[in-house]
């Protein structure tokens, strides 16, 4: 149960790291990514596509 546990807090660790360090881009890479959704949007709306 013990070994259990530490394997849980383990976990939660590296989760809680890998969830700093990769936030900002991940943050980063989903902003981008909506804003050229948003720019391919528009640009179809603006009826620029062929």
């Amino acid at each position: 149960m013990s070994n259990y546990l530490r394997n849980l807090v383990a976990v939660v660790m590296i989760g809680a790291a890998f969830g700093y360090i990769f936030a900002p881009q991940i943050h980063r890479v989903k902003h981008t990514f909506l804003a050229w959704k948003a720019r391919r949007a528009r640009r179809r709306r603006g009826g620029l596509l062929r």
